[in-house]
């Protein structure tokens, strides 16, 4: 049965939505002040925002929302002012601004690009020292390109309904947690509908590629960042020279780059050779012996195994047993991580208040759970995220549980099965790779971070989103 499709009829509704669109934006982008209002009134320990509160606290309320309420009041003079501009032409407000935008599908794909390309730069300097100025003017600007290609694309009737259902958590998100990752993951996954899912990796390589020669060189010329921890904390009673690079982390130093690897593994697929995957373990050996990284070396390590199986055990590697395992890995390591925030064990004690096995674990993971639990204990537990500035933790899972909600959590964990299932229909055998070992790092690091494009995981969705809400055919 074929899904109806819902069009913007006429270029005068493309105009309007757009319009629209591009007003609610405007707001957003100017809703910094109240934030800082917010985070005033935090740190004053008002918990709740009321009548009483706000009256009480008047002086800090007025100080923080002046501001604001004048660069609405500018920006709606201006808003008033073009659209009389435009009536005055006998035309539209939204036709003369955004007509040349509604009439021509090149400029359309174009934004897209565009904004893709404003989120890469700033995700790729991210564990950098130095970030990209003017970030958020920039990332208003990439928000609105993803805006206004939603708007102008084709969807189905479940693709408008899952639209408005995602666009209403992240702005949720927003305004509760006044973080924007949510919402902007949102925005920049369902702008990419029919978006070619390689050509954008091969973006991604390029832009992380240059990123990391650019990190490495300022740190080596000594310009920013550090080249080597001396006698780094490894574990109790251990430390040990590990070579850092101009990252925030050696971990995060073995991870970006071998990450480079799973993403160039992916684009050339096809043209996977054994002495690649024995080049890919080598190099992965090497920063291994440089940065100390367990979790690195697994991820390296896991994808080559992988690869040696999809590559060489063609008779087995359909079995969809496999992509059901992974399923079940990936839950399994969701829910196992959220357990440990049952046991009261902020502190090392020799009572041994826990299960044995909670302790060996924390030993094996050189700490980790102590860590979480130890900074995440006074962490509200909600749908959308915490309103603290962030989750101290390792940990992945505990991280993306508290910081953004387990309704967005479970969101995450349902897509990253649909997108197995979808693997298996397709024979996406790069992709099966990707999703197994970032799952597997999530459990020890926080791979997910404030980023869509720093976990490769999520950047399979692009292109492809909107397969995963609906039945799953064979391919034929």
């Amino acid at each position: 049965m074929m899904i109806e499709k819902i069009r913007l009829s006429s270029k005068a509704q493309k105009l309007y939505a757009i319009w629209i669109t591009s007003i609610l934006l405007g707001f957003y982008a100017y809703q910094q002040p109240l934030n800082c209002l917010l985070d005033k009134i935090r740190q004053a320990g008002i918990i709740s925002i009321s009548f009483g509160s706000v009256k009480e606290n008047y002086h800090t309320v007025l100080q923080a929302i002046i501001p604001t309420l004048l660069i609405w009041l500018m920006a709606l003079i201006v808003w008033g002012i073009l659209f009389g501009l435009g009536m005055n032409r006998g035309k539209k407000y939204a036709e003369l601004l955004f007509e040349w935008l509604a009439e021509n599908e090149r400029y359309v794909e174009i934004l897209f690009y565009v904004g893709m390309w404003i989120e890469m730069v700033w995700a790729s300097l991210y564990y950098a020292t130095f970030h990209m100025p003017l970030a958020t003017i920039l990332v208003f600007i990439a928000m609105q390109c993803f805006a206004f290609r939603i708007v102008l694309t084709e969807h189905s009737r479940i693709e408008w309904i899952w639209i408005a259902i995602l666009v209403t958590i992240g702005v949720a998100c927003e305004l509760y947690t006044t973080r924007g990752f949510v919402l902007r993951a949102v925005l920049l996954i369902v702008a990419s509908k029919g978006i070619d899912l390689k050509k954008v990796m091969k973006c991604y390589l390029v832009v992380n590629a240059a990123a990391c020669i650019i990190i490495i060189a300022a740190s080596a010329l000594g310009i920013a960042g550090t080249w080597i921890e001396i006698d780094a904390y490894r574990a109790i009673d251990e430390v040990q020279n590990r070579y850092i690079w101009g990252f925030n982390s050696p971990n995060t130093t073995h991870y970006v780059l071998i990450r480079l690897a799973l993403v160039a593994m992916y684009i050339w697929w096809d043209r996977l050779r054994p002495w690649h995957v024995a080049g890919i373990f080598i190099i992965n050996y090497v920063l291994y012996m440089l940065t100390d990284s367990r979790t690195g070396f697994m991820v390296g390590a896991v994808s080559c195994i992988l690869a040696v199986f999809f590559l060489y055990f063609k008779k087995i590697r359909e079995w969809k047993i496999w992509y059901y395992l992974a399923m079940v890995l990936i839950i399994g390591l969701a829910v196992f991580s959220l357990h440990f925030l049952h046991w009261n064990f902020y502190e090392y004690d020799t009572l041994h208040t826990c299960p044995m096995y909670v302790y060996r674990i924390n030993d094996m993971l050189v700490g980790r759970i102590h860590q979480a639990l130890k900074f995440t204990q006074n962490i509200e537990i909600s749908p959308i995220g915490t309103r603290q500035s962030g989750v101290y933790c390792d940990m992945g899972y505990i991280k993306f549980f508290l910081q953004e909600g387990f309704l967005i959590y479970f969101i995450y964990i349902w897509a990253a099965c649909k997108l197995l299932l979808w693997q298996h229909k397709t024979k996406d055998y790069a992709g099966y790779i990707i999703v197994v070992t970032i799952s597997l790092r999530m459990f020890m690091e926080s791979s997910f971070v404030p980023f869509v494009f720093q976990n490769v995981l999520l950047l399979l969705l692009l292109g492809n989103w909107n397969k995963l809400i609906t039945p799953l055919k064979e391919r034929g």
